[in-house]
């Protein structure tokens, strides 16, 4: 089964199997076997994101089937992979990815960091309110109320949202 190979696969990275063995033993196969599985092109190319190989994360999706375009996954992912080297088709990417799913909270976290990245500390707020509309315990989002504050030089509001990140982990 195509996607019992794919969830194994990622389930054996978690683990702490080799990445190159679960590309080539697992998602490359599927991919080959199966070009019409969008969730294997996504597996492989979280696993160059995760490698910090993004031009093969790029190359990998961009071979995806045309349904990958309907998924906002995939213009997220891609997003990512184009960051560093294409910030127009990064940018792009991200609003694709919005358009299909403007409440995923994932983009809406890579809009964030942008957002910082430029000194829109404003902008960055309200997209994290638009962010606790969908999950309020979201704890990236609340990292991310922490880094505005520690900006805004406010260490109350700093710890209060560093806490807050925190409480899924409280050891």
């Amino acid at each position: 089964d195509p996607e019992a190979r794919v969830a194994l696969g990622r389930y054996l990275l978690l683990h702490g199997a080799d990445p190159k063995r679960v590309l080539d033993r697992f998602y490359d196969p599927v991919m080959k076997q199966n070009p019409d599985l969008v969730d294997a092109f996504h597996a492989a190319a979280e696993l160059a994101l995760d490698k910090q190989d993004a031009a093969l994360a790029a190359d990998t999706l961009r071979a995806a089937p045309k349904t990958a375009a309907e998924d906002p996954t995939h213009h997220l992912l891609l997003a990512r992979a184009l960051a560093e080297g294409d910030r127009p088709g990064s940018a792009a990417a991200l609003d694709q990815a919005l358009k299909l799913n403007p409440n995923f909270v994932a983009a809406l976290l890579m809009l964030v960091d942008g957002l910082i990245d430029r000194e829109r500390y404003d902008e960055a707020a309200r997209t994290l309110d638009r962010i606790a509309e969908v999950n309020p315990r979201e704890p990236l989002a609340w990292a991310h109320r922490a880094v505005l504050a520690h900006l805004r030089s406010d260490p109350e509001g700093e710890e209060a949202a560093r806490r807050k990140a925190l409480e899924p982990w409280p050891g």
